[in-house]
């Protein structure tokens, strides 16, 4: 067996692992210059709750981006999120929304262990968008705030 093959199965058992402990996991990718900083933050697990796994991006504080995913997931369980549109009363006093990213771009370049761990399976993916202050989405041209690249 290669060591591909080895570390492969590794990654799978504590993916699993962490689904079995807690219903799903989070993975993070950060720049080495930033660690405290997250590029991207998606969800591995809740395919298996019949629910769109999630995605948020923006090199946000690691604490920041945990919180807004959990406070997403924790929304879901009454169902999958409205779309396209700004909605409240998930993160208090601030709005998000949340768009539906699911396609080759997301597979290929973002969520490549969420998906080699479904295997082929059909995976819905949305991402979480935050406003900049003046109250615009990054998928709106008059976006001023942090980066945050629409996956789409």
């Amino acid at each position: 067996m290669s060591n591909i093959s080895v570390q492969r199965k590794e990654v799978h058992r504590i993916i699993k692992e962490r689904i079995d402990m807690f219903g799903f996991m989070l993975q993070g990718a950060s720049d080495s210059s930033k660690p405290d900083f997250i590029n991207f933050m998606h969800s591995i697990g809740l395919t298996a709750k019949s629910l769109p796994e999630l995605i948020v991006s923006g090199n946000l504080e690691d604490d920041l981006d945990v919180e807004i995913m959990l406070s997403v997931i924790n929304s879901m369980e009454d169902g999958e999120p409205q779309l396209d549109t700004e909605i409240n009363g998930i993160l208090k006093d601030y709005p998000i929304k949340i768009i539906d990213v699911t396609g080759d771009k997301i597979k290929n370049n973002y969520t490549v262990i969420l998906h080699d761990y479904y295997q082929g399976k059909d995976i819905k993916v949305y991402q979480i968008l935050l406003p900049d202050d003046n109250g615009y989405f990054p998928d709106n041209e008059n976006y001023t705030g942090l980066p945050q690249e629409v996956l789409k």
